[in-house]
């Protein structure tokens, strides 16, 4: 066997694991959506509604780059049992968009706005107001599965 070989082999086996890392992902994303709705639910009401900016510097050799992003920031009031809480939860993991995606997200809570708040029994920790299964869960499978097959056809063609 070549060196050349050696080094395809490696990236193949790289590339493949990384693929069911992202297959894994996937998986981990579509379980934890379909859970969250069996979650239960209580009223709450908005408290606080911005988009915020997030700015990320990065400086490369001699070239310094600046990535801005925008957050939707919804704060929200709710009671379980006798404790009030008050969490920033919007869905199942913290997103950032371009900012008229943010906006759009803000406009439908407004401050004052009543709001069913959607926690874990399990883990009252775990809140939020949008759960259920988006479309993330897809593109890691998707994008995984292709690594997956790139790296087993690569190692067919020099196997």
């Amino acid at each position: 066997m070549t060196s050349s070989s050696v080094v395809v082999l490696c990236v193949t086996g790289i590339l493949g694991l990384f693929g069911l890392f992202l297959v894994g992902m996937g998986g981990m994303v579509l379980r934890q959506g379909i859970k969250s709705r069996r979650w239960a639910s209580v009223e709450g009401e908005v408290t606080y509604s911005e988009v915020v900016e997030r700015r990320q510097v990065t400086a490369r050799d001699e070239t310094v780059r600046t990535e801005v992003s925008y957050e939707p920031v919804v704060e929200y009031r709710f009671t379980l049992g006798e404790e009030t809480l008050t969490r920033k939860q919007l869905g199942l993991s913290q997103r950032t968009y371009a900012r008229p995606l943010a906006e759009k997200v803000v406009k439908r809570y407004p401050v004052g706005q009543k709001v069913t708040v959607y926690y874990n029994p399990a883990n009252r920790e775990e809140t939020a107001l949008e759960v259920g299964v988006g479309w993330s869960w897809l593109i890691f499978m998707l994008v995984g599965a292709g690594l997956v097959g790139a790296a087993v056809w690569m190692g067919m063609t020099i196997g």
